[in-house]
């Protein structure tokens, strides 16, 4: 539908861009939306489109997503193709769907995928398959889960992410603790 405002050069996580201004968050107009993919965001988020396409080399489809009530994915690499994407930093660089809801999220993420000849990165992953995006048994799966990361949060944060953990267990999930293990750089 159009072109957003981002930080600029995609550099920088606030959504603030010194020659066009910032981008602003729909829900606090005095808060950031965060970058780089920071108008795509602010325009989900405020409705002018249920669908943006964001560029996440280190969090910025994941920042403004967070901060602007909305999904993001950065998806696996080479998933959706980078054909025609500044090659800023293409071995941490993804393209990925932002929306307002998992239901447009998963639809975006089908519509980008696939194989171009043009990146050779797309080439040979397997299609994108959306049909146990409406299951609701959750019999056999497991959620990994490393407590110290997970509860290193604002409580309230902390006591909606367990809120959700259960969601998953009453669905048929098990909950599974995992270590993170992690050289001694002392």
């Amino acid at each position: 539908i159009g072109k957003a405002n981002m930080h600029e050069l995609g550099l920088g996580v606030t959504g603030i861009n010194t020659h066009h201004g910032p981008a602003r968050n729909p829900y606090a107009p005095g808060h950031a939306t965060g970058g780089s993919s920071s108008g795509s965001g602010a325009a989900v988020a405020s409705g002018l489109c249920p669908l943006a396409l964001g560029a996440d080399g280190g969090g910025s489809i994941r920042i403004p997503s967070s901060l602007c009530g909305i999904y993001g994915l950065k998806p696996t690499f080479g998933r959706i193709s980078e054909t025609g994407v500044a090659e800023l930093c293409w071995s941490v660089a993804h393209l990925g769907p932002m929306a307002s809801n998992p239901a447009d999220l998963a639809l975006g993420l089908a519509v980008m995928s696939g194989a171009d000849a043009d990146d050779p990165m797309s080439m040979g992953r397997p299609p994108c398959d959306l049909s146990a995006a409406s299951q609701t048994d959750l019999s056999g799966m497991k959620v990994g889960i490393y407590k110290p990361w997970f509860e290193d949060a604002n409580e309230e944060i902390v006591a909606s992410c367990h809120q959700g953990l259960q969601a998953k267990v009453s669905a048929g999930a098990e909950l599974v603790e995992v270590k993170v293990f992690a050289p001694d750089l002392t």
